[in-house]
């Protein structure tokens, strides 16, 4: 089964997030929203604890925040590497 991180659970990540996992693949999530990181979670994804966390428990990184989200795209870019 193919471990799936996805940073951003906004529109288009929660879209990305029910349709990753109604192929029961394993989804870790990462976003700076609380809000969103429980609506996730109610879906059966983990909530990961950093950018970081996320991409060393996963095989496959999926980016669904807006490039212009600074506070995501600079602390990814911080924690992960560009």
């Amino acid at each position: 089964m193919e471990r799936i991180g996805l940073v951003g659970a906004g529109v288009m990540g929660m879209t990305a997030a029910r349709n990753i996992l109604q192929g029961a693949s394993s989804l870790s999530v990462y976003d700076v929203s609380p809000a969103a990181l429980e609506q996730v979670k109610s879906m059966g994804a983990s909530v990961a604890e950093s950018p970081r966390t996320m991409a060393e428990a996963c095989n496959v990184v999926l980016p669904r925040a807006p490039l212009q989200g600074r506070a995501v795209s600079s602390r990814f870019r911080a924690t992960v590497g560009e």
